[in-house]
């Protein structure tokens, strides 16, 4: 990315980046953002100083490690990286407050615990009709209206 170009520009005036399914990404995919954002904004603070909400399941994707083994899956994972004197932290995710099938359908993909369904190949799943979202996803499974809340709220916001 160009210093001079209008997305530089985009992420300089950005008060709060999103980052989703953090858990695919390589840890130095991470260090790649965290180092464009220190350059952007011409400091040396973690992230140029950005506020970044991230989501994620770690029992759901990781990152891919071509011919790699368990361990280097696990060492190329984000919870693994250190930025400067401070690590990045993990907490546990918080998904969809209320929406228990749509939770504990989530939560079966992620330990392997899905029924097989009879004309479905076996490395398949089938999503249930009642939880397939018509609407704006961002605003049917996070918030409302987004545009409405001050940077603060949304970076309290659970994903």
């Amino acid at each position: 990315m160009r210093p001079k170009s209008p997305e530089a520009d985009k992420l300089r005036q950005a008060v709060l980046i999103i980052i989703d399914e953090i858990t695919m990404p390589k840890k130095d995919g991470l260090r790649c953002i965290n180092s464009l954002l220190r350059d952007l904004m011409n400091n040396d603070k973690p992230f140029g100083n950005k506020v970044i909400k991230i989501g994620g399941d770690f029992t759901q994707t990781l990152p891919v490690v071509p011919r790699g083994t368990r361990a280097d899956v696990i060492e190329s994972c984000i919870n693994t990286a250190r930025f400067g004197a401070s690590s990045f932290t993990c907490h546990s995710q918080q998904i969809l407050a209320g929406q228990t099938e749509h939770n504990m359908w989530l939560l079966n993909i992620g330990s392997s615990k899905l029924p097989e369904v009879s004309g479905l190949p076996c490395d398949s799943i089938e999503i249930p009709q009642q939880i397939v979202v018509a609407e704006n996803l961002i605003e049917a499974i996070y918030i409302e209206n987004l545009n409405d809340m001050e940077v603060e709220q949304l970076a309290s916001v659970s994903f």
